[in-house]
């Protein structure tokens, strides 16, 4: 008789286990959102919250296909609040300067914190072919994505020509000229790091 109870408490005691783990499993793998899924909710998820939490997941994500979905992020978001405001190059017409809106005005102050983590996060992995988004990123409307931005080239170029987020937009574009001509005297060095990379994840 003993026996058999003992039996049957150990049956119990294994198919509560296997309820337990196996449910926490299949939640824990519930929870982890496909790095495609949290890009289209960086841009269009309903509510500014939804948008900031799926940023936030995928700029701290080491999936191998979150680099790209980065990128794709950031050139979406990537809007110039008047024609050329964001081309080093373009000066406008004589005595003009373009006028720059409010962070967030693109559509809400998150579009400006959603940039700014996709920013970091490329930064993080040594991302160098997001250079060309990142300089964009440097005349960008908002502070704070244009001060993230002046730290991720900074630490991916590791030089500093001056540059302030702070400064009027004609004169941001000359600095920002000084970090295009840093980035392609390094070309060389920098595709080095880039087949080291690459080596290191064979």
């Amino acid at each position: 008789m003993n026996t058999k109870i003992l039996y049957t408490a150990l049956a119990l005691l294994v198919v509560v286990a296997g309820v337990f783990y196996g449910g926490k499993w299949l939640f824990s793998g519930a929870r982890k959102t496909p790095t495609e899924k949290l890009a289209q909710l960086a841009v269009a998820a309903p509510t500014p919250e939804e948008k900031v939490k799926a940023a936030s997941q995928l700029a701290g994500s080491r999936d191998e296909e979150a680099v790209q979905h980065m990128r794709q992020v950031l050139q979406q978001l990537h809007r110039p609040s008047s024609v050329g405001h964001n081309s080093p190059a373009h000066t406008g017409p004589t005595g003009s300067q373009p006028s720059e809106t409010p962070a967030g005005a693109q559509g809400g102050h998150e579009v400006a914190e959603v940039k700014a983590m996709m920013i970091t996060g490329l930064a993080q992995q040594w991302d160098f072919d997001s250079m060309p988004l990142l300089l964009e990123a440097l005349d960008d409307e908002s502070f704070l994505v244009r001060s993230r931005a002046h730290l991720a080239i900074q630490r991916l170029l590791q030089v500093d020509v001056g540059y302030r987020p702070d400064d009027p937009p004609e004169v941001r574009r000359q600095y920002i000229q000084k970090f295009r001509d840093e980035y392609q005297k390094m070309a060389v060095l920098i595709e080095k790091f880039k087949q080291r990379q690459k080596s290191g994840e064979q």
